[in-house]
């Protein structure tokens, strides 16, 4: 991992170690619990920049892993993106926490990704909006902004499916949540918290989050 990567990572642990980060995390944390319940499949893999911010303790999988870009916090392995040191068709279920929009090569991941799932293996994406406040205030700190985190490609669901398709992975849902950050104080943020938890029992396609869920079908096409 370069010492760019790293520095990202590190700033990512910290920005969710802030208050609209840890409601970020819990939300993402349901969500993909949620999500988890009905799926089969003994194995099951979360990769993503963060080793402090498992998604997956809740899950009634036999085995769980925890890989992290970073060799640190809880996660049990650390793991490079491009390359993950896990046999073919080895993954029953992979959960991939923001880690496509934080690699310098996200086709790479996702051909891993596909290579390591098992045939009908799940796939969950964890992924920030950019089509969304979140997105846009990010977008507009860019070119102010000194965290190399803010640099990063956030990468539309609209394209990520259309990734997944081709290497013959359909997608199965989309969940959305923080459309409205949890700001402020007193009736200010009772009210904003309120409004989000509504757009995200309403499934608001402009929550900052995104979490997709596809199924391995077929072996596909390689992206360019």
């Amino acid at each position: 991992m370069s010492q760019e990567f790293n520095e990202i990572c590190r700033q990512l642990e910290c920005w969710y170690a802030t208050p609209a980060g840890e409601y970020l995390y819990q939300q993402e944390r349901r969500i993909v619990t949620d999500l988890l319940k009905p799926l089969h499949g003994p194995r099951l893999l979360q990769l993503g920049f963060s080793s402090g911010q498992s998604l997956i303790a809740d899950a009634g999988q036999a085995q769980k892993i925890y890989a992290s870009a970073l060799a640190s916090g809880e996660a049990e392995l650390c793991s490079s993106f491009n390359q993950l040191p896990f046999a073919a068709e080895s993954i029953d279920i992979l959960v991939l926490h923001h880690a496509i929009e934080f690699t310098d090569n996200p086709h790479q991941l996702l051909r891993e990704a596909n290579r390591v799932l098992s045939h009908r293996g799940e796939i969950i994406v964890v992924g920030f909006n950019p089509w969304s406040l979140f997105g846009i205030s990010r977008m507009l700190q860019r070119p102010l902004g000194k965290q190399p985190w803010l640099q990063a490609q956030l990468l539309s669901k609209y394209r990520l499916r259309d990734w997944l398709r081709l290497l013959g992975m359909e997608v199965e849902s989309v969940r959305h949540s923080y459309t409205v950050p949890p700001l402020g104080r007193g009736r200010l943020r009772e009210f904003l918290l309120g409004l989000d938890a509504y757009t995200t029992y309403h499934n608001w396609i402009s929550g900052g989050l995104y979490v997709m869920h596809g199924r391995k079908h077929v072996a596909g096409i390689t992206p360019d």
